[in-house]
């Protein structure tokens, strides 16, 4: 099995009729009217968030992973051509996720479903992805008799959402099923793989012969900082007097515990022979040869600890990275598939068609993305689509539009919070007067940057 771990407007109208009052309460963002076909339409087609390749050899198994902690586990002989002819060779495999409301509307992959009871709702996700694969030039597809396993990293609990697969030809999304969550077994495996923290080594002083000190016998087990050293005394950290219990015969069952690692500091506790217990900070030292062979394996000892800290602390901060959840599902076909369940409002705003424009600039776009900072999701809205525009007058939204070179143009929050919603009319047309703002976006991080600043 092979292990392979990844190195992302001239418009008219919005949206379509819908006969529900123009607010009322406990809502799914739906209608009955009949939408257009949906389709991927990324607004910054260079701009592609978390693609990952991949290259296995078709006749192996292979497990493939992210670093969001998704995995994807392909059987062998999986692939075939689209004619039918099985794969032999290299394949590639490229997977996109989406998680979060930047990804979601670069990706421009569409958020709304035409349900089986003929109702029209918006989505929210708890993971989106896309797999693609070629044998060259050649598109190849998964062959009858096999099936991909698809365990997504997800952010979001909850386990009412469905698993969806995205139908380009249709342009509406097509329910699978449902999977709960589980714990993310790439993060778990992951972090039992990191082991413990590394071991500091031991700074030892150097005895003095005025220094009154004794005998310790160390569990090198329960102290393993200690385990290459010999011949080791203990004096009191404060080179005060040694107890006299300690003095009193064998110390017996000795517990070292360390309390400042900088000075190596011990705090010691135990009883001797006749029973008398004693507690006193200690550090341990060496005489004359002994020392010199410590201190100079000190040096070697400490800076390889340090590698390891930092070689940890990166493993570390790339786990954390990963998400906590996981969503599996396994997949027939390669194309688009959505972890969702229908985006429902507590209160509805309602238009039968709505515009996006900049009146200054004469500025007119076929698609926006509503933001409701409290979901933190994002869903697309495009002119002439046949689906309501519909948002919540009570949450903290944002309406963005991009253009083609990434300029960023908004309807605020404030705009949301000053309109006379009641007064509007859900059966014409509303305009969006969008706000010019200096952000241009040229990356997934600057879109990410501006979502997270609102």
């Amino acid at each position: 099995m092979k292990k392979l771990f990844a190195i992302a407007i001239a418009a008219l109208f919005v949206i379509s009729c819908q006969k529900d009052s123009k607010t009322s309460n406990s809502e799914s963002t739906s209608s009955t009217q009949k939408a257009s076909r949906q389709e991927i339409t990324p607004p910054l087609p260079d701009i592609k968030p978390n693609l990952y390749s991949f290259a296995v050899n078709a006749l192996e198994e292979s497990v493939l992973e992210t670093p969001t902690g998704s995995r994807i586990i392909i059987p062998a002989n999986a692939f075939v051509s689209e004619s039918g002819e099985k794969i032999t060779g290299e394949v590639k495999i490229e997977f996109q996720e989406f998680h979060d409301a930047t990804d979601v509307i670069l990706s421009g992959i569409p958020m709304n479903i035409n349900a089986e009871n003929g109702e029209m709702a918006s989505l929210e996700t708890a993971g989106m992805f896309k797999i693609d694969g070629k044998a060259g030039d050649q598109k190849v597809k998964i062959a009858d008799n096999k099936e991909i396993e698809i365990q997504l990293a997800s952010f979001k609990e909850g386990n009412d959402f469905n698993f969806y697969a995205f139908d380009e030809t249709a342009g509406n999304w097509i329910e699978k099923g449902r999977t709960d969550p589980m714990p993310n077994p790439v993060k778990k495996e992951a972090l039992e793989f990191l082991g413990p923290d590394p071991i500091k080594p031991v700074a030892i002083q150097k005895a003095k012969s005025t220094d009154q000190v004794f005998e310790l016998s160390v569990n090198k087990e329960e102290n393993p900082e200690f385990a290459d050293l010999d011949n080791v005394l203990w004096k009191t950290a404060d080179n005060s007097a040694i107890p006299e219990a300690a003095m009193q015969g064998d110390i017996r069952n000795p517990r070292l515990t360390c309390v400042d690692a900088d000075r190596s500091v011990y705090h010691l506790s135990g009883y001797n022979s006749q029973k008398n217990s004693f507690s006193v900070d200690v550090t341990p030292v060496l005489f004359g040869s002994n020392y010199e062979k410590a201190n100079k394996n000190f040096s070697s000892k400490m800076t390889t600890y340090l590698s390891k800290v930092k070689s940890r602390e990166d493993e570390k901060k790339r786990i954390d990275m990963m998400a906590d959840l996981s969503r599996s599902f396994v997949i027939s076909g390669l194309g688009v598939y959505n972890f969702d369940r229908i985006y429902h409002l507590k209160r509805k705003v309602s238009f039968k068609s709505a515009v996006f424009f900049i009146p200054l600039l004469k500025k007119v776009f076929n698609k926006a993305y509503l933001l409701e900072r409290k979901n933190k999701g994002a869903i697309p809205y495009t002119s002439n689509s046949g689906w309501n525009f519909m948002f919540d007058p009570k949450e903290d939204n944002v309406l963005i539009s991009l253009d083609s070179d990434g300029h960023l143009y908004e309807f605020t929050t404030s705009d949301f919070e000053n309109g006379d919603w009641d007064s509007v009319d859900p059966e014409k047309e509303f305009s969006f007067s969008m706000r010019n703002t200096d952000v241009v976006i040229s990356s997934s991080a600057d879109l990410r940057h501006y979502i997270e600043s609102l």
